[in-house]
């Protein structure tokens, strides 16, 4: 089992009640890729898992309603907890692991007296990849420049 996030903002009924009707979902992270949203419009109050799944795109998903209105049942009506594990099972049908986003590369040149520092990450899929670049620059006046 997947372990749970918590979120003050979305736990229960009274805190998601203070919340203001909007079209795009409150989101939360769960996982490494993975987003529970709960999306409050005028009416439907609804659960959402928003799924990254490469190239800066995501997949996003209804996952049931949420139980402001009506008691939670776990099939069609769902409280926060039980919408983090079915965002979770989704994740599973969809092949496990998501693709971690990568920042981009920097679009300015740097110095050539840079040190460059860069953090792994294993995932099941790909191996190791780079997940965060840091760069350090000892002279921004230096006149030689490299792209990186």
């Amino acid at each position: 089992m997947a372990r749970r996030v918590r979120d003050s903002e979305l736990e229960s009924r009274t805190a998601r009640a203070k919340l203001k009707a909007r079209g795009k979902p409150y989101y939360r992270s769960i996982g490494p890729g993975l987003h529970l949203g709960y999306r409050k419009g005028d009416e439907a109050r609804r659960w959402v898992a928003r799924l990254y799944i490469g190239a800066g795109k995501y997949a996003v998903e209804v996952i049931g309603d949420a139980d402001d209105v009506a008691d939670a049942d776990g099939k069609r009506v769902l409280d926060f907890w039980q919408a983090q594990e079915r965002a979770h099972d989704l994740l599973k049908q969809h092949g496990g692991e998501p693709l971690v986003p990568i920042p981009s590369r920097r679009r300015y040149p740097i110095t050539s007296n840079t040190s460059k520092v860069v953090l792994l990450a294993a995932t099941p899929r790909c191996g190791w990849q780079p997940m965060y670049r840091l760069h350090w620059a000892t002279s921004p006046w230096s006149s030689s420049r490299a792209k990186i």
